[in-house]
């Protein structure tokens, strides 16, 4: 709604405001503001301004599927793919890969850390 007023199609009055007076105002503005007809119109001519009839169109797309036998170069590409292709299994299997092993080289370099550290303080404690 809130583009529709940017727009200059129409108003909007919120629910907390929503009132007898509100709405008769509203209401009187839009019929009688010119500014919302002409808007109006404009987008009338531009939905009306096509190159063909809606009818027309639609004879020639149902004649199109018949005569390619279903138009089926017009499918989706997403119909015929293999669900881990359509997923991109392959792609998360890598990244959650590599953030494990990243992980694992992490908690080890970690671990000889600590071990390396506690070798040393029993040295110096003999």
């Amino acid at each position: 709604m809130a583009a529709i007023e940017k727009q200059g199609w129409g108003r909007v009055i919120n629910w907390k405001d929503l009132s007898e007076k509100h709405l008769r105002e509203a209401l009187l503005d839009v019929i009688n503001n010119p500014r919302y007809r002409d808007v109006a119109q404009r987008q009338q001519r531009i939905s009306r301004d096509q190159q063909f009839s809606p009818q027309d169109t639609v004879n020639y797309w149902v004649d199109y599927v018949i005569r390619h036998n279903g138009a089926r170069h017009l499918d989706c590409p997403i119909k015929w793919m293999p669900w881990y292709k359509l997923y991109n299994v392959d792609v998360w299997s890598v990244l959650f890969l590599s953030q494990i092993l990243t992980l694992g080289l992490i908690f080890k370099l970690l671990i000889c850390t600590y071990k390396c550290c506690r070798r040393r303080e029993k040295k110096k404690t003999d």
